[in-house]
C-alpha cells in the first residue's frame, strides 16, 4: 500500500483485551504507523516499530489524548494520512483500502483540507442511517455526507489540520469529536460517511440502550454521574455554539428532556441542571468534583 497511512487511538485504564484487537486488525489492513495515546508498559514490550507508544503524564480525556496522538503524527515526516480509531474499534477487512480508492475517486479541489473520510460503525446503524436520510436510505448507497463525525473511523489527510487544528482538550469527555470534526462542515468542507469501509465496536458506549426495556432517557437518569455530566455540558455548548438558531425552541426542548429523564429517575436530575447551566455559559474543563 503506497499511502503512508498513521493510526492514531487512545486508551486508559484496564483495555488492553481490546486495543490489541484494534492494533492486530489495523496492522492487517496495512497501516504505516500506529500512535497510541496512554501508559502502556505491559504492551509496549511486545510491540515492533510500527508502534509507538505516548507516555502521558496525566489523564487529558480523549480530546487531550487525541489531540497529543495527532501533533505527533503530524509532525512525522513519513505521516501522510491519520486514520483515527477508538480502543474498541476494530477495523473489518479491506476497510483502509476501501477508504484510500474512495479518496482516489474524488476529484475535489483542494480535497486534502477540505474533506475527510469516516468509516461505517454498524452496530451503530440507526444513527449512521438517520444522517443519511430523513427516510428510509437506498439499499444501494454507498455512502452518504455528514455534518460531524466520532473520532473513532475518521481518516484524514493531515493537511486537514492546518485549517481545522486540533480537538479542544477542555471538553475533556464527549463531544469533543463533534466539535472538532464539525469544524470541516464550517469550512465549506464536507466528511464522507463510506458505508462499505466497516468497523466493528467492540463495546458499545455507556448510553446506547442494551436491552428493549431500556431507553437514552432511563440510560442517562441513572448513569455515572461524571459520564452525564460532560455528556450533556459539552452537548449543550457544543449545540448552542453551533447550531440553535432559535432559543426559545432550544430551551422548551431542554424542558422536555428533563421531563423524561426525571420520570424515569431523579438520580442524576441536579447534576444534569449543573451541566447545562455550565455548558450555556462555557464553564468547560475537567472537574474534579460534581458539587
Amino acid at each position: 500500500m503506497g499511502n503512508k497511512v498513521f493510526v492514531v487511538t487512545v486508551t486508559y485504564g484496564n483495555r488492553f483485551h481490546l486495543l490489541k484487537q484494534v492494533i492486530d486488525s489495523a496492522l492487517s489492513e496495512g497501516v504505516h504507523k500506529i500512535i497510541v495515546a496512554d501508559n502502556l508498559k505491559e504492551y509496549e514490550k511486545s510491540l515492533n516499530d510500527k508502534i509507538e507508544v505516548l507516555y502521558l503524564d496525566d489523564n487529558y480525556g480523549s480530546a487531550g489524548g487525541f489531540k497529543r496522538g495527532l501533533q505527533v503524527a503530524y509532525n512525522d515526516p513519513e505521516c501522510e494520512f491519520i486514520w483515527l480509531l477508538d480502543d474498541d474499534n476494530k477495523s473489518m477487512n479491506g476497510s483502509l483500502k476501501i477508504l484510500l480508492d474512495f479518496w482516489d475517486s474524488l476529484e475535489i479541489e483542494n480535497k486534502k483540507e477540505r474533506i475527510a473520510l469516516l468509516s461505517y460503525r454498524f452496530k451503530k446503524e440507526q444513527l449512521a442511517k438517520k444522517q443519511l436520510s430523513k427516510n428510509k436510505p437506498d439499499s444501494d448507497k454507498k455512502f452518504g455526507i455528514v455534518p460531524v463525525a466520532p473520532c473513532g473511523g475518521l481518516f484524514i489527510h493531515k493537511n486537514l489540520l492546518n485549517k481545522i487544528g486540533y480537538p479542544n482538550e477542555k471538553f475533556y469527555l464527549y463531544a469533543d469529536d463533534h466539535e472538532w470534526s464539525y469544524r470541516i462542515t464550517k469550512i465549506g468542507g464536507g466528511i464522507y460517511l463510506i458505508l462499505d469501509s466497516k468497523i466493528d465496536d467492540l463495546e458499545l458506549s455507556w448510553h446506547i440502550p442494551k436491552s428493549v426495556k431500556e431507553t437514552r432517557f432511563s440510560v442517562i437518569s441513572r448513569g455515572n454521574p461524571y459520564r452525564v455530566y460532560y455528556s450533556i455540558r459539552n452537548r449543550v455548548f457544543f449545540e448552542i455554539n453551533n447550531l440553535v438558531d432559535n432559543k426559545m425552541i432550544y430551551w422548551i426542548n431542554i424542558l422536555v428532556y428533563l421531563l423524561l429523564i426525571s420520570l424515569s429517575s431523579r438520580k442524576n436530575v441536579r447534576i444534569i441542571l449543573k451541566a447545562i447551566k455550565d455548558g450555556y455559559r462555557g464553564r468547560l474543563g475537567r472537574i474534579e468534583e460534581i458539587g
